[in-house]
Formats: structure tokens, sequence, C-alpha cells
């Protein structure tokens, strides 16, 4: 997103904005089985749902494109949750929400990150891999406790601080690892099209 995008207020509601990607057509391609992925990936995001809903509304934002997985079929006997139309774009959603919590380490997750929105971001170990330039920063986001490869830690995080994370997301500490990261990984501006053409100008193999 450019900086105009980051910068925009918006009058924040009690919702808890969860954005779920679709095991099926992400990770379709590096797994034999695909009801590891199913019985990880969804039951996981389920319990922590089940968990967030009875103290913080929860609006699931599923992906646009409807998977053979039908998600939104294995999310709907959870009461009281609201499942997104994709009225509103992302950052809208996102700008208007307490929080977020993400299950899988995406793009959906750095853009958060990038918005500054109090943001928990969870992978199973089993379903991710990062390589081993940016582990060392990953490993500082869990420390920070914004990246979580346990969901149940995510849920005891959030208990821990009564599901109300505006207070610890200000902290220094929070901060200085989000920006950090941002600085190193999500590059925003709001020149970015002048930038990449400048950069592709200069490129030897241009």
């Amino acid at each position: 997103p450019n900086d105009k995008i980051l910068n925009k207020n918006y009058t924040t509601e009690n919702y808890c904005l969860f954005v779920s990607h679709s095991p099926s057509y992400n990770i379709l391609s590096y797994f034999k089985n695909l009801e590891f992925i199913k019985a990880y990936s969804m039951k996981e995001s389920f319990n922590i749902i089940l968990n967030v809903i009875k103290k913080t509304p929860i609006i699931l934002r599923l992906p646009p494109l409807r998977t053979n997985w039908r998600d939104d079929e294995y999310y709907k006997p959870i009461n009281n949750l609201k499942i997104d139309e994709h009225t509103n774009n992302f950052y809208y959603m996102a700008k208007k929400a307490k929080y977020l919590i993400i299950n899988h380490f995406n793009t959906t997750a750095l853009e958060a990150l990038s918005m500054n929105k109090p943001t928990l971001i969870f992978s199973n170990k089993k379903l991710i891999e990062f390589n081993k330039k940016v582990k060392k920063d990953i490993i500082k986001l869990e420390k920070a406790k914004i990246f979580f490869y346990d969901y149940k830690n995510l849920i005891k995080f959030l208990k821990k601080n009564n599901y109300d994370l505006s207070g610890w997301w200000k902290e220094k500490r929070v901060q200085k690892v989000r920006e950090s990261f941002c600085k190193k990984y999500i590059l925003t501006s709001e020149n970015w099209e002048k930038n990449w053409i400048l950069k592709f100008t200069k490129s030897k193999h241009y």
C-alpha cells in the first residue's frame, strides 16, 4: 500500500478481523496429503475463532475466490460469526478493526504490519518455511509476540491481555521490532511506480 492509504484514519470499531488464507489453492502443489493441510490450518483457525468470539465479535475475511474446501461452510457452524462479503477492501476493514489475526505469514500479514494495526500472525511450522536471511527477524517477531507457530500460545497471549491489544501494541519494544521488520521487508511509497521505473532503468539487465 502507499503512504496515503496507510495514514488514512478510520473510527475503530469493536471487532477482530480474522483473515484466513485458503489452504487448498495456496499450498495445493506442496503436499500430497491435503487432509493434513485442512486438519492443521483450518482446525487451528476454527479453535482460535471459537475462543476469541466469546470476548470480541469477529469478522472472518476469506479469500475472494471460493475454493474446493468451501471454507465458508467449514466455519459456518460457529455461532455469531460474521463472514465478510468483500463489500469493502482489506485496508478499510483492517483500519476499522480493533485488532487483526492472520493465519498465515503472507502478503496480507505484511500489509497489516505496515498499517501499524495490532496484529497477531500464526503459521503452523509444518506448513511454512522461511529462508535463512529472514529467520533471525522472524525470531524477533516471535519474542515480541507478533508471530506464533503454536496457535495455543496465541490464545494464551490474548487471554493474558484480556483480548485488548492496544496497550501491548504501543509498547516501545514491540514497535521497534515492527518498524525494523517493515523497514527491511515492507517498503511503502506514494510514488512507488516512479521508483520501480527508476530502479529498472538503472539495472544492468535493462
